[in-house]
């Protein structure tokens, strides 16, 4: 799971935002992708921000993209992160 910080609270999380999945088996794969807000991994970067790739979200991603198409957040393949965990663990 991801969560979006509170950055009026200064702390904390922004309830109901990012995305959960159920638990994944390091041994499943999966083609679940999490979106994370291009203003979140540049936080505290001065407008304006770095460009970056466009990515195309999946069927699968989380949560769904608002607007479908190209977008310049930061798409995660899940698939990604599981395969580098197991290289961790096996």
């Amino acid at each position: 799971m991801f969560r979006l910080r509170d950055h009026v609270a200064g702390s904390g999380i922004l309830a109901g935002s990012g995305a959960t999945t159920n638990y994944i088996p390091l041994s499943m794969p999966t083609n679940i992708e999490f979106i994370i807000p291009k203003t979140e991994v540049y936080f505290g970067v001065p407008p304006p921000l770095p460009p970056t790739l466009l990515s195309i979200p999946g069927p699968n991603a989380l949560p769904p993209p608002t607007i479908p198409g190209p977008t310049d957040d930061l798409v995660l393949p899940l698939e990604d992160v599981r395969l580098d965990a197991w290289s961790l663990w096996s």
